[in-house]
């Protein structure tokens, strides 16, 4: 069996899987617009010149895609050991299920990531640019494939679930540190600058404040006790 034919196969085998875990599916997803409809409520229609306000909703919704990425532990520790019988029966190669696997979970990352970024965007009252919103959730779509990757990364590694889930909470936390929201470059210590670097939370900050208040017209006017 060639090492395409083996990821279509993984692939659609996922694929039932999934479809099988439609509590789950559904469960994530009413978390989803609640959630977003939460943020959005709480901060509806900002004005213009509310722009920290508009900062920490980019640091929250980056949180929130990069928290829920963590939801995939338990089912990949449980599906672990399956794995590794079946590459040692030489079933299939372990290259398939490495790109097999998260090619079933990218439309689910998409699907919740544009549907708590569409609540979120709007209700907000973020730059009215069709463009501007597309990048918004690209990055945010990104983000959470960047930490959906990491996650994975560490649950191959770690022993256990209970480890794997420890593991990536200290990593989070340390990226939520170093996210571009509470500390900027410059005020990171020398020996923790390694972890600004390679954080996707602050190259997220970074672009989503970017795309944001570089919306024509909308912020040019001198924000108040700013010099």
């Amino acid at each position: 069996v060639t090492l395409w034919k083996s990821v279509r196969l993984l692939f659609w085998r996922q694929v039932k899987l999934t479809k099988r875990s439609k509590e789950l599916t559904r469960v994530r997803l009413v978390q989803t617009i609640f959630v977003g409809l939460v943020v959005g409520t709480l901060f509806l229609q900002l004005d213009a010149d509310e722009w920290q306000l508009r900062y920490s909703i980019f640091y929250y919704a980056l949180l929130f895609v990069s928290l829920g990425s963590m939801a995939v532990i338990p089912g990949l520790v449980a599906e672990r050991n399956v794995i590794h019988q079946q590459v040692d029966a030489k079933l299939f190669h372990a290259a398939a299920y490495t790109f097999g696997y998260p090619l079933v979970d990218i439309p689910m990352a998409v699907l919740e990531t544009v549907i708590f970024g569409s609540i979120v965007y709007w209700l907000v009252g973020f730059a009215a640019e069709f463009v501007r919103f597309v990048v918004f959730l690209v990055i945010l779509v990104m983000t959470k494939l960047a930490m959906t990757g990491l996650t994975k990364f560490l649950a191959a590694l770690c022993p256990d679930e209970n480890v794997t889930t420890g593991v990536c909470a200290i990593i989070i936390l340390v990226f939520i540190q170093h996210s571009a929201f509470m500390l900027a470059a410059e005020d990171v210590k020398p020996y923790w600058i390694w972890s600004y670097w390679i954080n996707p939370m602050q190259y997220g900050m970074v672009a989503l404040s970017v795309n944001e208040f570089k919306a024509s017209g909308q912020y040019d006017s001198l924000v108040p006790g700013t010099d």
